[in-house]
């Protein structure tokens, strides 16, 4: 029953269509539509001018580098038949072409080479008429790497409680700079990026990037290094230390200092306060010819020497009094 009733559509669809080919309508629509593809493939076998992208790869000799940035693109004003036009825009993309460099430090490539290049690129329906660039100029030098110390930019802030309880362990310990021999030359360390890790209370590794390089080519390796220590909670211990009184040769006569000790307070890990005493500390006071002239008799303290990891938090006093002892001439 329904094929039936399909059948009986499309023989009236059928019907209709050919009674609408009788009309004047059908006969304008079809003339116009053969207008309109004669006058499509004429205009498709004219010539049209066009501006193209061009890329522009280099090939460069081994152990070579580019000192500039060279161009890598330019514009091209070629001519064709609309027929090879539309082919290419079909293609996609723009052409490339690959330029050849010789090992002269400096090079200049004429817009007369890269027509002629490009004119072999597209072929001979195509016609390249000029581009926007007279010359290209290349600049090159030797390939070089050095090996430089690292200049960390880094700051590691404890949780209240803890400290460092080891030095900073970096690996590398140095950055490889690959470039231009002339680039690298002056480059004598290499710092990182500037960051910050805060409220460490465990030991940690984290990695950090080098700074990124201000020349396009400079390649620094690698390109993350490893920051690790250890971390502990610390506590606090007080010291006497006795000061050591340092003078100057011409200084023939006695002195005498008040305080002679001086009382340190100070922070360590707790795996190592057990093993710091009075005698890991040093503390000077330093009598120079020109102190005797000033209108004081008072020093300041110098810490010279601490046990690792150890930071001091005061000492008292900061500063001694000292006292000339003349002796009698008999």
């Amino acid at each position: 029953m329904h094929l039936m009733q399909y059948m009986k559509n499309q023989t009236q669809y059928i019907q209709r269509f050919k009674k609408f080919l009788g009309t004047d309508r059908a006969i304008l629509i079809l003339s116009i539509s053969i207008a309109l593809i004669f006058w499509f493939f004429t205009k498709m076998t004219k010539s049209y001018k066009t501006n193209r992208e061009v890329k522009i790869q280099y090939e460069l000799p081994e152990g070579k580098l580019f000192l500039n940035h060279p161009t890598s693109t330019t514009k091209a004003e070629i001519k064709s038949d609309g027929w090879s036009l539309f082919y290419t825009y079909l293609k996609g993309g723009p052409p490339d072409l690959k330029i050849k460099l010789d090992t002269t430090k400096t090079q200049y490539i004429s817009s007369t080479k890269i027509i002629n290049k490009l004119s072999s690129k597209l072929g001979s329906n195509f016609q390249v008429i000029n581009i926007n660039k007279d010359v290209f100029t290349i600049r090159l030098d030797n390939a070089e790497e050095k090996k430089v110390p690292i200049i960390l930019n880094a700051k590691f802030n404890v949780e209240n409680g803890f400290m460092l309880a080891d030095s900073l362990q970096i690996f590398p310990d140095s950055f490889k700079i690959i470039g231009p021999a002339s680039l690298i030359q002056s480059i004598n360390n290499y710092p990182t990026e500037n960051i910050e890790f805060n409220k460490l209370s465990n030991n940690f590794s984290k990695q950090i990037k080098p700074k990124t390089p201000s020349h396009h080519q400079l390649k620094i390796v690698p390109k993350e290094i490893t920051i690790s220590s250890k971390i502990e909670r610390y506590t606090e211990g007080e010291v006497v230390i006795p000061i050591k009184m340092i003078h100057s040769k011409n200084i023939k006569d006695s002195i005498s200092i008040f305080p002679q000790r001086v009382f340190l307070k100070y922070r360590a890990p707790l795996s190592m306060f057990s093993d710091i005493s009075s005698t890991d500390f040093s503390i000077i006071a330093k009598l120079k010819d020109s102190d005797l002239s000033k209108n004081t008799n008072t020093l300041p303290l110098e810490l010279v020497r601490i046990p690792p990891y150890t930071k001091i938090v005061s000492i008292q006093p900061e500063a001694i009094e000292y006292y000339i002892i003349k002796e009698e001439i008999k």
